[in-house]
Parts: C-alpha cells; sequence; structure tokens
C-alpha cells in the first residue's frame, strides 16, 4: 500500500482537496480502491484573503491605540537573497507625526528614505541584526542630531523581528535626559557651594540621621565629614538643648528654614556654640524626603553676649 506523507498541517475542519493529494506509485488518491493511511499535502504559502483582510484591520487597530509612534517594516530582498532595505508595511498617526510626515505617504516607503543619514544606516543594520538572530532590538537614550548640528534629541527604541518583519517603535525621552542632566548640575552646584562655605552643611535624611557633611566640618568641629555620617543629628546636640529641635520642624507652607543657637558637640567632647538653620525638603506629595542643616560657628559671639550680661 503506497504511504503518502505530511508536509503541514490543516485546520480540523478542512477540506482535502484533491489537487493536494498525491500517492506514490502513481497510484490516484481519488481511487476507491486504495486504502490510504497517511495524506500527503502541502499548505498554500500565503494565508487567505480573508484572514490577510481581518489581521490587516486587527493590525491597524492596534497601532492606531498606541500612543508612541509605530512602524511594521517588512525586509525586501535582492536576488541574492540579502535584505536591501526595510518598507513600512502600516504604521500609525503617532509615527507619521513624530516623522513629519502624511500617513499615507509614509506606508510603502523604504526605511533610508524615512531616515535618511547615520541614523538610517544604524537602525537599518540593527534591523538586519535583529532579523537574522531573532532576538528583540532595545536600545535606551538613543541620541539623535548631534552629528548633523541640529538639536539633539534622545529616544528609547524597541523591535521585535516576526520572521522578515520588525514591528518596530520609540519614544521621545529627551525631557527625561534634560531633566537628569538638570539635576545632576543643581546638585554640583549647590554642593560645591557646600564644599567651599565656612559653614558646615549637613544633609539629613527624614529621620534625622546625618546622610552627607560639607568638609568644613573638620575644621568647625573636628569631625571628618565621613565620621558624621550615620549619626543622629540630636545625638550631636548638647541634651540641654535638644528640645530646640522639636520647635524646627518644617511644613510645605514654611516660608523658610528655622534657625536656632545651641551647642553642638565637637570631636573632642566638648561643645561650641552654634546657630543651626534647618530647612526641610518635601516632594510634590507633600512627603519629606531630606532636611538641609546648616551650622555656623557663633561661640565668641555668645560668649561676648554672656559676659556682657554678667557685668
Amino acid at each position: 500500500m503506497p504511504v503518502i506523507r505530511q508536509w503541514g498541517e490543516l485546520p480540523p475542519d478542512a477540506a482535502f482537496p484533491a489537487s493536494v493529494l498525491e500517492a506514490s506509485d502513481g497510484v490516484s488518491a481519488d481511487d476507491p480502491s486504495v486504502g490510504i493511511t497517511e495524506l500527503e499535502f502541502e499548505l498554500p504559502r500565503t494565508a487567505s484573503p480573508v484572514l490577510d483582510e481581518l489581521d490587516s484591520v486587527r493590525l491597524r487597530a492596534v497601532q492606531d491605540v498606541l500612543i508612541d509612534p509605530s512602524l511594521v517594516l517588512r525586509a525586501t530582498r535582492s536576488e541574492a537573497g540579502a535584505i536591501a532595505d526595510y518598507v513600512c508595511e502600516d504604521a500609525n498617526q503617532a509615527a507619521a507625526d513624530s516623522l513629519e510626515v502624511d500617513r499615507d505617504a509614509l506606508i510603502g516607503s523604504l526605511l533610508t528614505e524615512m531616515l535618511p543619514g547615520a541614523v538610517g544606516e544604524f537602525l537599518f543594520e540593527q534591523c538586519v541584526d535583529a532579523v537574522a538572530s531573532g532576538e528583540p532590538l532595545r536600545f535606551d537614550d538613543y541620541e539623535v542630531g548631534a552629528d548633523e548640528g541640529g538639536p539633539i534629541r534622545h529616544y528609547d527604541i524597541r523591535g521585535m523581528p516576526l520572521d522578515d518583519r520588525m514591528c518596530f517603535t520609540w519614544r521621545d525621552v529627551s525631557g527625561r535626559i534634560h531633566d537628569r542632566y538638570a539635576l545632576a548640575e543643581s546638585r554640583n552646584r549647590y554642593r560645591l557651594l557646600a564644599e567651599h562655605s565656612s559653614d558646615v552643611v549637613l544633609l539629613l535624611t527624614p529621620e534625622g540621621a546625618v546622610e552627607w557633611s560639607s568638609p568644613s566640618a573638620r575644621s568647625m568641629l573636628g569631625w571628618d565629614p565621613e565620621d558624621l555620617v550615620g549619626r543622629e543629628f540630636a545625638d550631636l546636640v548638647q541634651p540641654e538643648d535638644r528640645e530646640l529641635l522639636g520647635s524646627m520642624g518644617g511644613h510645605p507652607s514654611t516660608a523658610g528654614p528655622v534657625t536656632s543657637e545651641m551647642r553642638f558637640r565637637c570631636a573632642g567632647g566638648t561643645y561650641l556654640w552654634v546657630a543651626v538653620s534647618i530647612g526641610e525638603a518635601f516632594d510634590d506629595d507633600g512627603v519629606l524626603t531630606n532636611r538641609v542643616c546648616a551650622v555656623r560657628n557663633i561661640h565668641t559671639r555668645v560668649q561676648v553676649r554672656r559676659d556682657l550680661a554678667w557685668s
């Protein structure tokens, strides 16, 4: 009995057209006298028009609800089989807006036309590698514009290969990068001021522990800044003066830091009269994030004042 093998899979309710049945030894699959135990058929390489249309509608619906720009790219190959470019099969409106082109004009255009220059060449190479390896494409803070003399923008880029296609999306994160740089610059500026101030500047946790100390702690108080880190600020204040700390708590509506005079313990165990100014930092939700403490040496002034009071 001839053996007929199965090349592919059909849906459970699929019919078996005679045109896709082949029996070996020249026996017809239509011959009822032949007992066929296995069927050999080859599914069409292209999906049905109904499925293509349905998938296209679904894809467009998914694309349209995405906030970020999104493209579906399909590889075009040379006669030798190498990927020559990528053609845009679908795009959402966000992609058209980002690339500043009409959506209908975007569909059918080539990747190298959409993104000419170094950026397009780089992304083309990455897409080729992703299709070959099957690995997703991912870049964070990718910089665009630095080599072209225009404004510098930063993007997070994601791509997912599917056979010869790439599902491709990106997000403009220039604002995030700008805020990060601005925050770092601000911190460096204030740290520079603190490190060159004659006052001791302490950064405290919300619980009151020293998180950072300026170098002036060494000259004023005899403490190495590293030795102050982790200590409770209240433990550095003369016990009789600690009750003053309770009245120095701030609030988001506080006009400014509160200042009090108290005695502060030096590294050698002696106490120094200081003016302590404490400000509090809150986040957008009103949650305390840090306390900033400035300590100024007023020991001589207090001593003179006390001497005059006794005279």
